[in-house]
């Protein structure tokens, strides 16, 4: 998880139109250091059959670019170059929203600050969601001008114009507040179109988002070599209320019928080890003796999914 080389600040990159945010992302993902590690010695590459486009292989050389060179700024062009490729096996969208060419990332009308936006029982989060899409150029500049509605055919409930009448709502209203009723009424019918659950491991209806118990400040976790960034998930996951609740109450693993190993009944060992426990200090032997069921999960090449274990 620690840098193998000792680095010094890279190259920036220059904008390449609208490319700040993936400038942006492609910075994250080049100081993130198991990846860089990896690509700094070129293992990828060497051992890579492909004969036509490879995201890794792009990445890998970019990283060596970004950390090798010694000019002060590159413009990614290989990576922008090949965004069309990027999406290889993912199908194409059924409809267009929105002509890619008239999309614009800044504010096209100068804005004052907006209304905000009611509590009405616990929307906190989702009106936090609000605030954020509200806030997003690209998107408030396609609603405050109407486009979706004067062309929508929908019949029924349609979130593009709810969104559309919240975001005119919350841009252009004199009031201090509002309550986002009709986003929040219709709920029920955003998840329209997406397949439902194979397994429900929590009834919605018993979800509660502040704690039922009163808890103390719980362990802390010791590191076992390169566990740092585990210990921190494990964590936020322990103290994340509604999963918390459900953990402490010992329901999944009174009705799980999993035989080998369920990753659900180890959360719940380990939260209510982490929060019952009196001692300093726990290890999270059972989480991460059990990293490599997690593997069939992911979609990374094998060769680095090898140095990962190596290392």
């Amino acid at each position: 998880m620690d840098w193998q080389e000792t680095q010094s600040v890279g190259v920036g990159l220059y904008n390449l139109g609208n490319t700040r945010f993936l400038n942006a992302t492609l910075q994250c993902l080049t100081y993130t250091p198991p990846l860089a590690n990896y690509m700094l010695y070129l293992e990828h590459s060497q051992s890579c059959r492909e004969q036509d486009f490879c995201m890794m292989c792009t990445m890998e050389t970019h990283i060596n670019q970004a950390l090798r060179c010694t000019v002060d700024a590159i413009e990614p062009t290989r990576v922008i170059n090949n965004l069309s490729l990027v999406n290889d096996g993912i199908a194409p969208p059924q409809r267009i929203l929105f002509p890619p060419e008239k999309i614009r990332m800044d504010w096209q009308e100068t804005q004052s600050v907006g209304v905000g936006l009611y509590n009405l029982g616990n929307t906190r989060f989702l009106n936090a969601t609000l605030q954020c899409l509200t806030y997003t150029p690209p998107l408030a500049n396609y609603m405050l001008y109407l486009e979706h509605s004067q062309s929508c055919r929908e019949q029924d409930f349609c979130m593009m114009c709810t969104m559309e009448t919240h975001i005119n709502q919350a841009l252009r209203c004199t009031v201090d507040a509002i309550e986002p009723t009709r986003v929040i009424n219709n709920l029920s019918l955003v998840n329209d179109g997406i397949a439902p659950p194979q397994r429900i491991l929590f009834p919605p209806e018993k979800i509660r988002m502040d704690w039922q118990e009163t808890q103390s400040v719980g362990v802390g976790l010791y590191n076992l070599g390169n566990t740092r960034f585990l210990n921190a998930t494990l964590q936020c996951l322990t103290y994340t209320p509604p999963l918390a609740n459900y953990m402490l109450y010992l329901e999944h693993s009174q009705s799980c019928r999993e035989q080998d190993f369920c990753m659900m009944c180890t959360m719940e060992t380990h939260i209510n080890q982490a929060l019952r426990c009196t001692v300093d200090a726990i290890e999270p032997t059972r989480v991460i003796n059990n990293l490599s069921h997690w593997t069939d999960l992911l979609k990374l090449p094998p060769s680095f999914i090898k140095y990962l274990e190596d290392f």
